[in-house]
């Protein structure tokens, strides 16, 4: 089954007077179970193109459907609706919430959802458990390093077990050994179902995904339909 489809889509970014053709003509169909590693330079596409493959931001021109729901006719109600439904996302700047401790952040995607505290604070418990910060759970993002706040994101992004899993480098400041664990659980929720795509910045792991995209200049080159 197709859970994600983006057909002839392009995106422009505007600064400065200037033009920043971000994606161009892109059309992908992405399949349930998929474990997808997403490849190019710097400036290539590769955010642009996740942000929109997680409802972050509307396409300019072409359309995008999860489960076959097109998100360009979607409020902004309807969007945050389908991002809750069906996805974890980690990003780059960790986004976590200053006041919360590493618990409660973990946590927090479960907020909107009908748990209750407690089965928020197992389910939460579990996901630290997974990356290894159950000894970080009463901290404040601010008492972490770069690397532990990236654990606590990717404990946040998978604590709901969703359908769908985006990722933006995220092993990208961690050692060598956490970043082996941190592919290990990747690699279990993959197999549970759990789609995955994730923008790769080592070549090394390269090999562990079933399809690569290569975008180069806003334009898949390889791995597309």
């Amino acid at each position: 089954m197709i859970c994600m489809q983006l057909t002839q889509v392009d995106h422009k970014y505007y600064s400065n007077s200037k033009v920043y053709h971000a994606l161009k003509n892109v059309s992908l169909d992405i399949k349930e179970g998929e474990k997808i590693a997403i490849i190019g330079h710097s400036g290539s596409g590769k955010s642009t193109l996740v942000n929109i493959l997680g409802c972050l931001i509307t396409p300019a021109s072409g359309t995008y459907k999860v489960y076959g729901e097109n998100t360009n006719l979607m409020n902004e109600r309807e969007l945050a609706s389908t991002i809750q439904r069906n996805f974890g996302v980690i990003f780059q700047n960790y986004n976590l919430i200053k006041r919360l401790s590493v618990a409660d952040n973990v946590a927090f995607p479960l907020v909107y959802d009908n748990y209750t505290t407690q089965e928020m604070h197992e389910l939460a418990e579990i996901a630290m458990l997974k990356i290894g910060i159950t000894n970080l759970k009463d901290k404040k993002p601010n008492e972490l390093s770069g690397g532990q706040q990236q654990l606590v994101a990717i404990a946040r992004s998978i604590v709901k077990s969703p359908k769908i899993l985006i990722a933006d480098e995220p092993t990208a400041n961690l050692d060598v050994e956490t970043e082996s664990r941190i592919m290990d659980v990747f690699e279990e929720i993959n197999a549970s179902g759990t789609t995955l795509l994730t923008i790769m910045h080592n070549p090394s792991l390269i090999g562990q995904y079933n399809r690569i995209i290569h975008i180069t200049d806003g334009i898949v080159v390889d791995g597309g339909n």
